[in-house]
């Protein structure tokens, strides 16, 4: 639970049907630190936390669960793209523009550019952080920039970003 998370975050991992006192593994490319061991209880139940891991896809990611006699699961977890909105979604050189994203890389800094895949130059002019769930909301002032469409790219730890074509007026 839940079974959609952002890279970086914790999530806790249950189930029951296992045997009792014997050890639980979960394993996974979303599982940070794969495989993590717990033991069952007496009743068969389990619980582990576990931090989604940058190595986990966009998308279903397939866990197995299973215990040393050899029962198994398989669940899912959902691990959403990183997005962006920005208001106003027009506007030319010093247009005040807000922008929020989902779906990154949780508790990570927000870097932002236009028209610079690298985010060489962030436009950021203080320091902007994911929430848990990958979260933010950030303000910066557009910069000098010729019509046409100019994209704006975000970026937040190693492995999201996120890309947004606007109008220039």
């Amino acid at each position: 639970s839940p079974s959609k998370q952002v890279k970086g975050a914790t999530v806790t991992v249950s189930g029951s049907g296992f045997a009792a006192g014997k050890t639980v593994t979960v394993a996974g490319t979303a599982v940070k630190d794969s495989p993590m061991t717990v033991s069952a209880a007496t009743d068969g139940t389990f619980a582990v936390n576990i931090t989604v891991s940058s190595a986990a896809a966009t998308g279903a990611n397939t866990l197995t669960i299973t215990d040393t006699p050899g029962n198994s699961a398989t669940i899912t977890l959902s691990v959403p793209s990183a997005a962006i909105t920005l208001t106003p979604a027009s506007g030319g050189a010093g247009t005040a523009m807000k922008v929020s994203g989902t779906g990154f890389d949780s508790y990570k800094a927000v870097a932002i550019a236009v028209d610079d895949a690298t985010v060489g130059s962030n436009l950021l002019t203080g320091p902007v952080i994911t929430d848990n769930m990958g979260n933010f909301t950030a303000s910066f002032t557009f910069p000098g920039h010729d019509t046409g469409f100019a994209t704006v790219f975000v970026k937040a730890g190693p492995t999201s970003s996120a890309t947004f074509a606007r109008q220039l007026l």
